[in-house]
């Protein structure tokens, strides 16, 4: 969307002596109400900002018009007295803290300040109570990517170097700008784009193939930020498996997933975080690859169905009866704007880590 096209957007003039735009959002006005009003106004650069980004509207603000509903309404409700519409106002900051993301502009760490009383992975998520197979000593690790509106490419990358994994595969589904000094990674580049979930499932089977000795296969898809106080690679290698059987283990979990102790903790049912950063033991991965049901799920009616990732792991983890393990808080948080997949589909709410290891002292 063009900022000419902004239906929120009205009230246009130049101000200043160097004619600088400003504009009225009437999403602002609707959500801080008349108390506000003087609280509305925005710069072009704002405006294109927000255009950039997924649409907003009336009920799904993006993280641009969030970022601006939550510092105004905050400084709204601190100048009145305690009432009903400060209340609101506090509640429209809350209701707007909720569409914010983690998307960083520049590398940084995860890790909270030195002196913090920072705790070791170890105390944070505990390990399991029981862990069966042979200690991970080698990984296959893939990142699956894909054209962005607001590109976290990067982000995932330094943090998953940060982690202990300084070169994974990249899976690069159309053309995808891959910035120094990532570009000297390994990749696979699909010239014409063929999808997430055929991207992901060629991803695993070409790590498989690639690294056929390997312990641990580890997908990510391109909006995942590690927790990365300490080499996350020596953890992980300390705790698999979990549990007494075979297992598939999820690096992240949502906040639909969060359990109420930390720890590592089955799943009850369908798997609702989605694979964002998920670890197949081989056995896993050679049997998910060559499941029927898995094969045939290309060509399934609803092409929206057809596409997707997690619905078809989840299902055939449940079907098998395999445990997908989690952890509380989560070692990953889901990061961008945007999804590759459903342009109108956030990283916010349910589909973001309410616990994440990178953020906890």
């Amino acid at each position: 969307m063009s900022v000419a096209d902004c239906p929120y957007r009205h009230a246009v003039v130049l101000t200043g002596p160097g004619g600088v735009e400003i504009a009225r959002c009437g999403l602002l006005e609707e959500a801080l109400g008349a108390v506000g009003a003087g609280g509305c106004l925005v710069g072009r650069g704002v405006c294109e900002s927000c255009c950039e980004g997924s649409p907003p509207s009336r009920g799904e603000p993006n993280p641009v018009v969030a970022s601006l509903l939550y510092s105004r309404a905050l400084r709204l409700a601190e100048t009145l007295p305690h009432g009903d519409e400060a209340d609101r106002l506090r509640s429209v900051a809350a209701r707007a803290r909720e569409r914010l993301e983690i998307v960083y502009a520049e590398p940084m760490t995860t890790v909270p300040a030195a002196g913090a009383g920072v705790r070791p992975l170890a105390a944070l998520v505990p390990p399991p109570g029981s862990r069966h197979g042979r200690r991970v000593r080698g990984w296959a690790v893939g990142v699956t990517t894909a054209p962005r509106v607001q590109p976290v490419l990067p982000t995932c990358l330094e943090s998953l170097a940060r982690a202990g994994w300084e070169r994974p595969h990249l899976f690069i589904d159309a053309a995808v700008r891959v910035p120094e000094p990532f570009d000297r990674l390994p990749c696979t580049l699909r010239d014409e784009r063929i999808g997430a979930w055929p991207n992901y499932y060629l991803a695993l089977a070409e790590l498989l193939l690639r690294h056929p000795r390997a312990d641990a296969y580890l997908l990510v898809q391109d909006d995942a930020l590690f927790a990365d106080r300490e080499p996350l690679t020596s953890y992980l290698e300390a705790v698999l498996w979990p549990g007494r059987t075979s297992c598939l283990v999820s690096l992240y979990c949502s906040d639909a997933d969060t359990a109420i102790e930390p720890g590592w903790h089955p799943s009850a049912g369908q798997v609702r975080s989605g694979p964002v950063a998920l670890v197949f033991p081989r056995d896993l991965a050679k049997a998910f690859l060559g499941d029927r049901d898995v094969i045939e799920h290309r060509w399934h009616a609803d092409e929206a169905t057809a596409t997707a990732i997690g619905g078809v792991i989840s299902s055939w983890a449940d079907r098998r009866g395999i445990p997908v393990w989690l952890p509380t808080p989560s070692l990953v948080q889901h990061i961008g704007d945007t999804s590759t997949l459903w342009p109108m589909a956030r990283a916010q709410g349910t589909r973001r880590a309410r616990r994440f290891a990178g953020g906890e002292p």
